[in-house]
């Protein structure tokens, strides 16, 4: 069955979604002031890639929920 994370969360950054798509609404790329093609890919040069980019999100008031080990917060 297809979860439909769309009613629950109206736009996010979920790296390695469809480009154009909702989650891909909140990432901030790698942060190159022009031509970034990094934004929205699952690799570190998103911002907001893996657990602790996740909480970046967070901090930087991009995004109101995150999925993240509970060992992230103290490292960060």
């Amino acid at each position: 069955e297809d979860c439909d994370f769309t009613k629950y969360f109206s736009k996010g950054c979920a790296p390695g979604s469809e480009v154009g798509s909702p989650f891909c609404a909140q990432c901030k790329g790698s942060g190159k002031p022009v031509g970034d093609e990094d934004s929205c890919k699952a690799r570190s040069e998103e911002q907001y890639y893996g657990y602790a980019g996740a909480f970046r999100c967070l901090v930087e008031g991009a995004g109101d929920v995150a999925f993240i080990k509970h060992t992230i917060v103290p490292e960060s």
